[in-house]
């Protein structure tokens, strides 16, 4: 199980990849809220990891 955890707006995001399945199960505030497939979930962890180190130019 691979795990990326995010803080934004005071909210909490979980992101957890479910490797027999592919599909990635994201929670916020450890609700469920989406499911990604592995792809789309890998680019929205990119994005969020690019936003949270503030190299957006």
């Amino acid at each position: 199980m691979i795990v990326h955890s995010f803080k934004i707006n005071g909210d909490s995001l979980q992101f957890t990849l479910n490797t027999k399945t592919k599909q990635w199960h994201i929670k916020r505030n450890y609700k469920d809220m989406l499911i990604l497939t592995k792809a789309k979930g890998e680019a929205v962890i990119k994005f969020l990891e690019v936003i949270q180190e503030g190299d957006i130019s």
